[in-house]
């Protein structure tokens, strides 16, 4: 799924409900409806994607202002992203 990334978020902080730190980049991205969303939403949605710090995607250098194209892999009720390309 292609996607812009329009802010790169870093994050790092422990919730209060909790002693585990939240570690990683937010990704704020611009995307298509998906077919179902364009019965009600006219024209593109915004989305975040969170990857963690202990992902193996957290090495990439994802930039502002660049498309990229997100891959996810679905296990019949979720997707779990698995790789990120950039494009042309």
């Amino acid at each position: 799924m292609k996607m812009l990334v329009v802010g790169v978020q870093k994050v790092d902080f422990t919730p209060k409900d909790s002693d585990v730190p939240v570690r990683g980049t937010k990704l704020h991205v611009v995307k298509d409806c998906t077919e179902n969303q364009s019965k009600f939403i006219s024209g593109r949605v915004v989305d975040t994607v969170f990857i963690g710090s202990s992902s193996s995607l957290s090495k990439f250098d994802l930039k502002p202002d660049k498309v990229y194209d997100f891959i996810y892999e679905f296990d019949g009720r979720r997707g779990y992203l698995t790789d990120i390309k950039p494009t042309a």
